[in-house]
């Protein structure tokens, strides 16, 4: 179901989002479990490293590559702004920012939430997070990004690519993970 689901939300074939899974399973990077009854029961960090990997990879056999550079992101207080998010640590991840806000629609304490308008944007190859959205009638933005040694910019790029998705994907996919 939650393949499916991710499919559906980001407009992406299902035999696309079946191989990064199969990725993300064999790195270890999502729930293993048997088959049928014995079968593993999805997780919303499950979710949010499949959504990473299928919005995040240039190409599928590099899922294990995108969740580890994009879900390991550190939230970035000083370019945010706002220095904190409810209920996260100030030393949260990105990866984890995105399993909470699933698992807030799975658990239902978003799932009336219309006031909730966001937009997501992974950017590679300098791997950087972005959270654009208003809640609540308050505009806000989160980035997310690695540390730099002191001193040092990151090298410059001219060429980046963005990946962007909003609130209804991981809506999507936290209903799906109620079922």
């Amino acid at each position: 179901m939650l393949i499916e689901s991710v499919a559906d939300a980001l407009g992406v074939d299902v035999a696309t989002v079946v191989t990064h899974d199969r990725n993300l399973l064999i790195a270890g990077l999502r729930t293993r479990g048997g088959r049928g009854r014995a079968a593993a029961r999805m997780t919303p960090n499950d979710a949010a490293n499949l959504i990473i990997a299928v919005a995040g990879a240039d190409q599928v056999q590099n899922s294990v590559v995108a969740v580890q550079n994009f879900a390991s992101l550190r939230f970035d207080p000083i370019r945010s702004s706002s220095r904190e998010i409810p209920g996260l640590s100030a030393k949260h991840t990105f990866g984890e920012f995105l399993a909470e806000f699933i698992e807030g629609f799975r658990s239902g304490d978003l799932a009336g939430a219309s006031n909730i308008e966001l937009e997501i944007k992974l950017t590679r190859p300098l791997y950087e997070a972005e959270i654009v959205g208003v809640f609540d009638g308050s505009q806000w933005s989160f980035k997310y990004s690695r540390p730099s040694p002191k001193g040092c910019d990151p090298p410059g790029r001219e060429l980046s690519i963005t990946a962007t998705f909003t609130h209804r994907t991981p809506w999507q996919v936290g209903e799906a993970l109620r079922i």
